[in-house]
Formats: C-alpha cells, sequence, structure tokens
C-alpha cells in the first residue's frame, strides 16, 4: 500500500518538541466517501527532542522507514522549512518523495503575508482583546470574541471573522 506521510512538530510538555508521523493510504479519497480520521491513519513513529532541524528530522525519518517498512510515495507538512529541507536532504540521498504543503498553513500564510502589518487588521485584533477582556466574567461573556493564540492567529482567523460578522448581524442598527 502506497502512504502518504503526515507530518508535524509540535510543542510538547516542557521544552520539548514532538515531531509524530502518520501514514494515510494514498488512494484513501478514492476507496471511500469520507475525510480520513483516525482509524484511516497508522501511528508510524513519534520522538521528542529539544529542537530539531532539517538534518535530525531527514536521520528521524530514514530510522522511521527502516522500522516500519513503511516507504512513502509522499510528505503532506506543515509550512516548516526545517520539514522541507529534511524531505531535500532525503532526495539529494537518492529518494524521489513529493513534499506537499497543507493548504490550511498556506493560506495561513498568505493572509499573514497579506495582512500582518495592515492598520486595519492589527485595529481588528487590538478591539477583539479589549472587548474579550470587558466581557470576561460577566453575564456577556457568552459575547466574547472566540480565543485565539498569537502564533496560531492566522491558522483560526476565520473564527474571529465569524465571530464579528454575527455580532454585527445582531447589532442594533442606526436609525
Amino acid at each position: 500500500m502506497q502512504t502518504v506521510w503526515l507530518i508535524d512538530i509540535s510543542i510538547g510538555l516542557g521544552s520539548g518538541k514532538i515531531l509524530s508521523v502518520l501514514a494515510l493510504n494514498l488512494r484513501h479519497h478514492e476507496q471511500n466517501e469520507y475525510a480520513p480520521g483516525l482509524a484511516d491513519v497508522q501511528c508510524v513513529a513519534t520522538a521528542v527532542e529539544e529542537s530539531w532541524n532539517g538534518e535530525t528530522i531527514a536521520e528521524f525519518f530514514t530510522q522511521s522507514i527502516c522500522q516500519s517498512g513503511i516507504f512513502p510515495a509522499a510528505f503532506l507538512k506543515d509550512g516548516g522549512t526545517d520539514l522541507e529541507k529534511a524531505i531535500r536532504l532525503l532526495n539529494e540521498q537518492g529518494t524521489s518523495l513529493e513534499c506537499i504543503d497543507d493548504l490550511s498553513h498556506m493560506v495561513a500564510n498568505l493572509f499573514k503575508h497579506e495582512y500582518a502589518e495592515d492598520p486595519l487588521f492589527n485595529t481588528f485584533i487590538t478591539a477583539c482583546g479589549q472587548v474579550s477582556k470587558k466581557l470576561k466574567q460577566t453575564i456577556l461573556a457568552c459575547l466574547a470574541p472566540p480565543k485565539v493564540s498569537t502564533k496560531a492567529r492566522f491558522m483560526n482567523l476565520h473564527r474571529l471573522v465569524e465571530w464579528a460578522d454575527k455580532l454585527l448581524k445582531h447589532a442594533a442598527k442606526p436609525g
């Protein structure tokens, strides 16, 4: 079975970073009419290190391939340059692996590039924070904007936009 490896580096507990590799059948969407879930992937490997770089990730992938016996047809990754470098290093050693960027991360990076320095966007984010502070622990807390971490702000931008849109639709129209 040909697989796509879904790879991600996440912040773990403490200072360590978790590298996770899941394998998904390359033909999942041809064979199923539903989005893949936990039952559709196989955990290939996980590891925790203080830090990861292209070289250590490439080494980890090589070990994972040898230990699991699963050779990926492609990698699906976030926008991380270390993951891209690791795949490039493996390809320089004679493999021919495809590297696919996760669409949600690509769109978030486009938003970040377009809006990160925009004064209106920054005004919107500041206003969301101020509204949140004023409504917390009040009877109107249910109207507070969704919590969005600074690091993942552009991944979750849709949540803030949906909140603002709903709030505006319920606001009194000036007469």
